[in-house]
């Protein structure tokens, strides 16, 4: 008896461990694993030029796998966008991490928090380009129309300073 409670107790612990909470896998998890350990590892390394592609392909693939390859995204896109030295290709990558926090609420919501996080971001890269001021006005009205009193206090500033 005290064996069987020893085995059962065994394989509880380490199904527990091996679980992974929030995690939605395929049914071809392999690739989906493989995708995600490439990208995680080439950004623990901060190659974040090999890790974009593995993380496009889970965003596109595997959606609903976990909110993490989205915010990672933006790390990943951000980490691009400031070694980018062509206008045309770090407009492009902004334009991707902007989108990256739409499809973030696509798949995982928290609208309200992800469009505060998304005009922030957007403010950083667009805050000296008045061409741009129409856009960031509209995102930093959407974020307080959903935030309300929770709007970030930097956002708050950010859209002041755009008014001016």
């Amino acid at each position: 008896m005290r064996y069987l409670l020893t085995f059962i107790i065994t394989t509880s612990l380490n199904t527990l461990s091996f679980s992974q909470p929030g995690w939605n896998w395929p049914e071809d998890k392999a690739a989906a694993e493989e995708k995600n350990v490439l990208y995680t590892d080439y950004l623990k390394q901060g190659n974040c030029e090999m890790a974009i592609e593995p993380n496009r392909w889970l965003m596109e693939n595997v959606p609903g796998l976990h909110v993490s390859i989205y915010q990672n995204a933006v790390k990943i896109l951000r980490c691009l966008i400031d070694v980018e030295e062509d206008l045309n290709k770090k407009n492009k990558l902004i334009s991707e991490a902007l989108s990256v926090f739409d499809k973030r609420i696509e798949n995982f919501g928290r609208e309200a928090y992800v469009k505060n996080r998304k005009a922030s971001f957007a403010y950083t890269f667009y805050r000296s380009d008045k061409s741009q001021y129409e856009n960031l006005y509209n995102m930093f009205n959407e974020a307080l129309k959903l935030n309300g009193n929770q709007l970030s206090n930097s956002n708050i500033v950010a859209s002041m300073d755009i008014c001016r």
